[in-house]
């Protein structure tokens, strides 16, 4: 994660709720480097299984995070689906790497 990361957006209660990705996290090295990630949409949708935090779709480029989460996961839990973004984004190998 990076250390300038910082949520801003504390999801209200009730039902689903949506802002974009930009509206709910400073993080200005992530938008520099993409910055079609600040509007993407940040969806927190309280049908959302307990045991699940967030979601990527890809297709829709768009998050889902539990509403349920406390501030500290929901923002770990974002990290970690922009990871999902950034990896769509990038081209990247798939499969094992070959032994030598």
């Amino acid at each position: 994660s990076d250390a300038n990361a910082a949520w801003k957006h504390r999801q209200p209660g009730g039902g689903q709720s949506v802002t974009t990705l930009g509206d709910a996290l400073h993080h200005p090295a992530l938008y520099a480097n993409y910055p079609d990630l600040g509007d993407m949409p940040l969806f927190f949708d309280p049908s959302m299984p307990t045991n699940t935090l967030g979601s990527y779709n890809i297709a829709a480029n768009q998050m889902i995070l539990n509403p349920a989460l406390s501030r500290d996961e929901a923002l770990s839990t974002a990290l970690h689906e922009i990871q999902h973004a950034v990896q769509a984004r990038e081209p990247h190998p798939t499969g094992s790497a070959e032994s030598h």
